[in-house]
Formats: structure tokens, sequence, C-alpha cells
């Protein structure tokens, strides 16, 4: 069963978000409300996370900050951001960076399986 981090400093967001991937049927989840939670889960539970689904922007570590400690410990963990700051330009300067993939807010059920799906084997719900 897949181990997937989500992280999203608003309360609402972070919930459907949840809520959606428990009915996708990943229920492996280790729910963050900041960026620096988030890091503390990935030195906390390292290789064992499959996925982390981080917020763009959080005001103590945003999902790149995240995505920059990984690369300078030398940890392979796949990352998908969301953001509603979905701009051509930032997203294609953001996958450069080694994102596996974007997730522009609002997004629906059918991306979000899509999206996590290409990263993961899907779950039996």
């Amino acid at each position: 069963m897949a181990l997937i981090v989500v992280a999203d400093d608003d309360e609402l967001n972070r919930d459907i978000l949840v809520k959606m991937l428990k009915a996708l049927g990943y229920d492996q989840l280790l729910i963050c409300n900041s960026g620096q939670e988030a890091w503390e889960c990935v030195e906390r539970e390292g290789t064992k996370i499959d996925l982390l689904l981080l917020d763009k922007m959080m005001p103590d570590m945003s999902g790149l900050d995240i995505l920059e400690k990984l690369k300078e410990k030398g940890m392979d963990i796949p990352v998908v951001l969301q953001s509603a700051d979905a701009y051509d330009k930032h997203i294609s300067e953001d996958m450069a960076k080694g994102i596996k993939a974007y997730l522009a807010k609002p997004f629906d059920m059918d991306m979000l399986a899509q999206v996590v799906g290409k990263i993961l084997p899907y779950s039996s719900a």
C-alpha cells in the first residue's frame, strides 16, 4: 500500500484532498498542515514514502523548498505540486526543477486520479 504525504496550509483544501485520495483507495496518508511538518515526515519516514503531494506555496517551507532539500539529501521521492498559480511559465519552470506532476487548483477527482495514478498503482477502494 502506497504511503502519501499530503501537505497544504489551507485546512479546507487539505481536507478535500484527503477525502478524494481516500475515495480513490489511497488510505495510508500522512497529513501535514505545513511544509515544515511535511519535511519532518520525510526525515522520520524516509524512503517509506511513495509520494509527496505538496502545496506549492506555504508560509514556512514551500513545496519547492522541500524538493530542493530532497535533492540535497539525495532522496528520490516523487513530488506532485498543487497550486492556484498555474501559469504555463511557472509550470514549465517547476517541472524543470524535478517535480513529477502539477495539479492546478481547483482540480477534480478525475484529474487527481490521473496524476497520482501515473506515479502510483491504483489501490482498490
